[in-house]
């Protein structure tokens, strides 16, 4: 049985725990929760929960490097544990996208995502399945952006933000259950205006 890596990119420690840059820490935070797995520290710069989630094999990742070396953890996490690209999942925010949408692709460029492109440098490949989470508020985004992904999100959207999360994590699910086709025809939809609150 092949074990899905499911990889949430974020910054280590107290100070970015709530930021937007740490949106793939807390779709993997809120799996991890809702299996029953806990994290434990691994062989190198990673946090790792390893396990069964519905009778499939599951490997939770959080790289503890900082987001622009995240590739070395991400290697080292498939030579320790025998692993291919193929069976990563990788979850990041994504400036580009308008808050709430969700892209599921099985390829591509880092799209100036730091992370995905250590993570691209480090395995020398674009070949693997990524969840990318827009957090482009409706005004788009003013400012300074390195700012604006190192802040938190404002209280009034905290509802908002749970709304995603819980539909990132029901992705992950799709993924882990369905694979990567039907998981991209489910929640690669657009996202317009009327849809719900977010």
């Amino acid at each position: 049985m092949s074990t899905a890596i499911i990889v949430g990119l974020g910054n280590p420690g107290n100070r970015y725990r709530d930021t937007w840059h740490n949106a793939g820490f807390w779709i993997v935070d809120r799996f991890a929760g809702n299996a029953a797995l806990s994290f434990r520290s691994g062989r190198s710069d990673y946090h790792y929960a390893k396990g069964e989630w519905e009778g499939s094999s599951v490997l939770l990742v959080k790289p503890t490097t900082f987001m622009n070396l995240s590739g070395h953890a991400v290697a080292d996490v498939l030579n320790f544990f025998n692993g291919d690209p193929s069976q990563l999942f990788v979850i990041y925010d994504d400036h580009d996208l308008k808050l709430g949408s969700l892209r599921i692709r099985r390829s591509g460029s880092d799209g100036g995502h730091k992370g995905v492109r250590s993570i691209i440098e480090c395995l020398g490949t674009q070949v693997f399945n990524r969840l990318r989470l827009g957090i482009r508020p409706a005004d788009g985004v003013s400012g300074n952006l390195v700012n604006k992904v190192l802040s938190a999100p404002p209280d009034d959207l905290r509802k908002t933000i749970d709304e995603i999360s819980d539909r990132a994590v029901q992705a992950v699910e799709c993924y882990i259950k369905s694979g990567i086709v039907v998981a991209m025809n489910q929640f690669n939809r657009v996202q317009t205006d009327s849809d719900s609150s977010l």
